[in-house]
């Protein structure tokens, strides 16, 4: 990935993947102006479609001189002195992260072994899941853990269609989530940051870890990946947040299938590198009705995994905390609210 960094030095400008697998997109990415982003895995077998794509970005010299300029701004503002700073700003976090005895950085965390998956599934599957929108908790939860039939009167779809705008969904929309007949219309990732792979941690870590997610969330959400972000929280379902409550975000997912796609997996990997075992899919589709999946983030514990869980609105369970800042989601009003 190096290299597109290099042209960039000398105003050179580069076409690169979108999504996040190329590393220096990092620093040179699309939504700054520095790179000119592309699907090359939807052309890969359609050369072309594939040149045309390049020959139409060949053609708008203004438009490369411009990507040029921004790259090569970028490339040279990554000097001796910005490297110092970020390999400070790692070790300090390490630091931190050792003496807090924590996983912070460290992608080894020690899995469930089959009989824990077996009796985590359930559990994973009957989530009480609040979400924060217009200005109040909607708490979605499997509708036979609640005892409740779906229904228009009980469905999210009032309140979660088109990802929480209250706008109602006339868009066509694609999904590789199966929920019936009917297509897909508004999908929503919830993830957390807290407590890697079960293990409870303190309330400064898992808070420096929530608004770490936090600003990664942001940062998607500023290159376009993601929609609408939401403040979460998962409680007990009867006891409320003073039983239990783990804050998290809920992320809207945008319609186009490579979109999804790619926004799914970077969250995923984001959970991956928060030790969290699985994220939830929500998905409504045009006929109002939604569903919940539980998606792995490891292979080893795919016996998390359901999908096509009908879900239900249903009421809030006692405690639920005041608002996201109560429930230290680090999410308000669109911003990532680092160190509250």
């Amino acid at each position: 990935g190096m290299t597109i960094v290099e042209a960039g030095a000398f105003s050179a400008p580069s076409i690169a993947q979108r999504g996040g697998g190329v590393g220096a997109t990092a620093l040179l990415n699309e939504a700054s102006g520095a790179s000119i982003g592309a699907e090359f895995a939807e052309r890969v077998h359609d050369v072309e479609a594939l040149c045309d794509f390049v020959e139409k970005r060949l053609g708008d010299r203004p438009g490369l001189l411009r990507v040029g300029e921004r790259a090569k701004q970028r490339a040279l503002a990554w000097d001796e002195k910005a490297n110092a700073d970020a390999v400070s700003q790692a070790l300090r976090a390490a630091v931190r992260a050792f003496r807090h005895k924590t996983a912070l950085g460290n992608r080894m965390w020690r899995l469930p072994d089959p009989a824990a998956v077996t009796r985590l599934q359930p559990l994973w599957r009957d989530a009480t899941i609040g979400i924060w929108v217009g200005g109040d908790w909607v708490v979605v939860q499997h509708a036979d853990a609640c005892g409740s039939v779906p229904s228009v009167g009980n469905s999210p779809e009032w309140r979660l269609g088109s990802g929480g705008s209250g706008q109602s969904r006339k868009r066509k929309a694609h999904a590789d989530v199966d929920c019936g007949n009917a297509e897909v219309t508004t999908q929503m990732v919830v993830v957390t940051a807290h407590n890697p792979m079960g293990a409870m941690c303190d309330a400064s870590v898992n808070d420096l870890h929530a608004s770490a997610l936090a600003t990664e969330i942001r940062g998607m959400q500023e290159e376009g990946l993601v929609s609408f972000v939401f403040p979460c929280v998962s409680v007990d379902a009867a006891g409320g947040a003073q039983v239990w409550r783990e804050p998290g975000l809920a992320v809207t997912l945008f319609d186009e299938l490579p979109n999804q796609n790619q926004a799914l997996t970077r969250v995923m990997r984001l959970a991956r590198k928060f030790g969290q075992a699985a994220v939830y899919l929500l998905s409504g589709d045009a006929n109002g009705k939604w569903h919940l999946a539980v998606k792995p983030c490891f292979p080893t514990l795919g016996g998390l995994a359901v999908e096509n869980v009908p879900l239900v609105t249903r009421e809030p369970p006692r405690n639920m905390p005041t608002d996201p800042t109560d429930a230290r989601c680090f999410w308000n009003g669109g911003e990532s609210l680092v160190g509250l």
